[in-house]
């Protein structure tokens, strides 16, 4: 029994105008417990971007240079709430830039789940971009319990893996890593790893993109930035052009076949502007989702209208305003703009290399239909653990590996020491049991695998 609160965005995708004034930038925040007991003096932290400022909110708040505190009250089990918010945009808001935020809603309960063991074995990350040719990156040991927190960490390159290595560190205490700054998206994200238990689950993620010469962009969605229920990360493309009327996925998926994790959510995001000469007072938008989407995991997250959605065969979703009332964008450029957003599954046990397209229809009132651009996410193939002992003589033990699709390893012997090499031989130092671990992994994902040896005989000096 527990309280499990979520949090969650609800607005745009993507912001054509770096020069958003009154009546400014609207969206929400979509919060509430999914538990089953009450969560008690909830708050959310809002950390907004630096070149953002909140104008407008529908409850009041406490603020703290770019950081806004709610205080929600008590939240009874299955109560969900929204705060809407209104922000300008500073004129002086740089070219080819990200608005990032951070949201997060607390206190964290505990629960007899592994979702709630996530939560309470926690490592918080941060980082900054230095300079020109240096990020730093902060691991802080802020779990519930006071103990030891022990994992991998793995950084990434334009959402290529490129180093890993373990941690562990003591409660209240912090590791500081550096790394070259070169103009790449730099991502660090962590595993949280009991080998005794054999438990591996995802930590937090943090990335830093403009950092160093050269910068690229568009590289920091194409992976999930939150892997916790009770904080979210948003990055939004700011000053972009695109059309008005369009449908966007994220995670956008790596590479140019849009390679995205089968076991992770896709968010949709269908954006919508009246560009004709006058008021829309009917918007009616179709959807046929991909058979390779799976409809039982359908969530509606949020939209700007009140719509009514309908389902129908062969996976067609339909969304319905009858007084939409949306003005054209002659007489309102920021106002004519509205979205919808929800977010679905994979179906189970997809083959990888499985292409996902999605497209949808906007009617406004009686006219033709707009058709939006096709959105592709690949199914990608996730790494799977797996080895064997080759040879054991005494103490000295030969391990084979015969991983799928990984690119990185970190084996556990249960005796203190690892090795990141594809067939490691190791020498156990005293007879026993020992837990023997292997971590896969890819710039997707990892597996964990594990299996216990009897070390009977001690042939070493």
């Amino acid at each position: 029994y527990c309280s499990k609160l979520f949090i969650d965005y609800a607005g745009l995708r993507s912001i054509r105008n770096r020069c958003w004034i009154a009546p400014g930038y609207s969206f929400a925040i979509n919060y509430g417990n999914l538990g089953n007991l009450i969560a008690q003096n909830v708050s959310i932290e809002y950390r907004a971007d630096p070149y953002f400022y909140l104008t407008n909110s529908s409850i009041p708040y406490n603020q703290n240079g770019n950081i806004y505190t709610f205080n929600i009250g008590d939240l009874m089990p299955l109560q969900i709430g929204s705060i809407s918010f209104t922000e300008n945009i500073q004129c002086a808001y740089p070219p080819n830039s990200l608005r990032c935020c951070h949201l997060k809603i607390s206190p964290n309960m505990n629960c007899s789940s592994l979702d709630s063991i996530a939560i309470k074995n926690k490592t918080e990350i941060s980082g900054e971009c230095l300079s020109n040719d240096s990020i730093k990156f902060i691991l802080r040991n802020q779990n519930l319990n006071g103990t030891n927190q022990n994992g991998i960490y793995k950084i990434f390159e334009n959402n290529i893996i490129v180093y890993s290595d373990t941690f562990s560190l003591p409660f209240g205490d912090s590791l500081l890593i550096y790394w070259q700054a070169n103009g790449a998206t730099i991502r660090l994200e962590i595993n949280h790893i009991d080998f005794i238990n054999k438990i591996n689950y995802d930590g937090q993620v943090f990335s830093i993109e403009g950092c160093g010469s050269n910068p690229t962009y568009d590289q920091i969605n194409q992976l999930p930035l939150t892997n916790l229920r009770n904080e979210k990360d948003i990055c939004i493309p700011v000053g972009v052009s695109r059309d008005p009327n369009d449908k966007e996925v994220y995670p956008s998926g790596i590479g140019s076949n849009s390679l995205v994790d089968p076991d992770k959510y896709l968010e949709y995001t269908i954006q919508f502007q009246n560009t004709g000469t006058d008021t829309a007072f009917y918007i009616s938008i179709y959807d046929t989702l991909s058979p390779y989407l799976n409809l039982a995991t359908f969530q509606m997250i949020s939209s700007s209208l009140s719509f009514n959605l309908q389902q129908f065969p062969n996976n067609i979703l339909k969304w319905t305003c009858q007084n939409a009332l949306l003005p054209d964008s002659n007489i309102d450029s920021q106002g004519s703009n509205g979205f919808l957003t929800f977010r679905i599954k994979p179906i189970s046990n997809p083959i990888p290399g499985t292409a996902i397209t999605n497209k949808a229809g906007i009617v406004f009132d009686f006219n033709e239909p707009v058709i939006t651009n096709n959105t592709l996410s690949t199914i990608a193939a996730l790494p799977v653990s797996i080895f064997q002992i080759s040879n054991q003589s005494g103490n000295t033990i030969d391990f084979l590996n015969t991983s799928l699709n990984s690119t990185r390893l970190w084996w556990s012997f249960g005796d203190g020491s690892f090795d990141t090499t594809g067939n490691p031989q190791h020498i156990y130092p005293t007879v026993g049991l020992y837990n023997i671990c292997l971590f896969a992994a890819n710039d997707l994902g990892s597996d964990l695998t594990c299996q216990q040896i009897n070390i009977t005989v001690h042939t070493g000096p």
